[in-house]
């Protein structure tokens, strides 16, 4: 009876065409909210349809992130140097003698991080001490940014220290409209993590208008918590500090760039209470915790037609 009544409400999902594969998900959702809600968008549609279309050839711009500061403009993003074609730059683009390099990045540090082109989700990520950047293959390596490390605010330690919590912020900007904030997902790691991994992550969500957190949050295999499963932190009655500022910051700058109807930012609220911005997404930043549990978030965009 759940499959019939999906399908009944849900157009896209016909039979004998290859839309039907995207009904999983959508049955996810519902079992989850024990009701069909229409209007929701499953994530594979999302990434092998809609991003396609409304991104289109500059979707995976956001991939290279030796150009993320240069195409967004701002200080926000806490790049130091990049590292392309043997060539070694800093983020305001002179260029730098390989002899200075390493007073460059650490004569104030302890770490970096070093990032290469095409990672995500923690993949293609190093933290580096002064005698681990000593010991690179650069040659192995491809174009890469070194990044300033981020310390984040006091609030955060108290869920857990060790990484770095990230706030995902999903903003959509209609054509001939401003951009606007459709998804709010706090991530934390585990006690053991030095920087978050999508797999060992704790998603929280949060709601849109205030940033309040959810009181109950998941982990990437979908099991439910209440608490963080290493420190016991209880996430009810909580509001994420500065969200209203980190909302506003990547709206402002999705506007900068208007050729993307969607971007997931990645920003960190650092111990200045500053937002900083770690990643942006414009190829397919996922939403299926967020859509299933506060969804559907994307109605009235026409994103359910845009496989015909």
């Amino acid at each position: 009876m759940l499959r019939l009544a999906v399908k009944k409400n849900l157009r896209i999902f016909k039979r004998g065409t290859w839309l039907h594969g995207f009904f999983p998900l959508a049955e996810t959702f519902t079992a989850y909210q024990q009701e069909f809600k229409e209007g929701w968008i499953p994530d594979n549609y999302f990434g092998r349809v809609v991003c396609p279309k409304i991104n289109g050839d500059f979707r995976n711009l956001s991939n290279l992130k030796t150009l993320s500061r240069r195409i967004l403009q701002t200080d926000a993003i806490p790049d130091l140097a990049y590292y392309i074609n043997n060539i070694w730059t800093s983020s305001y683009g002179e260029v730098l003698p390989k002899s200075e390099v390493i007073k460059f990045l650490f004569s104030d540090r302890k770490f970096v991080f070093l990032k290469r082109n095409y990672s995500f989700q923690g993949k293609g990520i190093l933290k580096l001490n002064r005698e681990k950047f000593e010991n690179l293959d650069l040659q192995e390596l491809g174009d890469f940014v070194i990044q300033e490390p981020i310390q984040q605010a006091d609030w955060f330690d108290q869920i857990v220290t060790g990484s770095v919590a990230t706030l995902r912020i999903t903003t959509v900007k209609p054509i001939g409209g401003k951009a606007e904030n459709r998804l709010s997902t706090l991530r934390v790691g585990r006690i053991s993590n030095e920087y978050i991994n999508t797999k060992d992550s704790i998603r929280i969500l949060l709601d849109l208008e205030t940033g309040a957190l959810s009181p109950k949050v998941f982990d990437y295999d979908y099991n439910i918590y209440e608490k963080h499963p290493d420190t016991g932190f209880s996430f009810y009655g909580h509001t994420l500090p500065e969200y209203e500022a980190a909302v506003k910051l990547c709206e402002k700058l999705h506007d900068q760039v208007g050729m993307f109807q969607v971007i997931g930012w990645d920003v960190v609220i650092n111990q200045k209470g500053q937002v900083q911005v770690m990643e942006w997404n414009t190829d397919h930043p996922g939403l299926t915790f967020s859509e299933m549990a506060t969804g559907p978030l994307f109605k009235g965009l026409g994103w359910e037609n845009l496989w015909k």
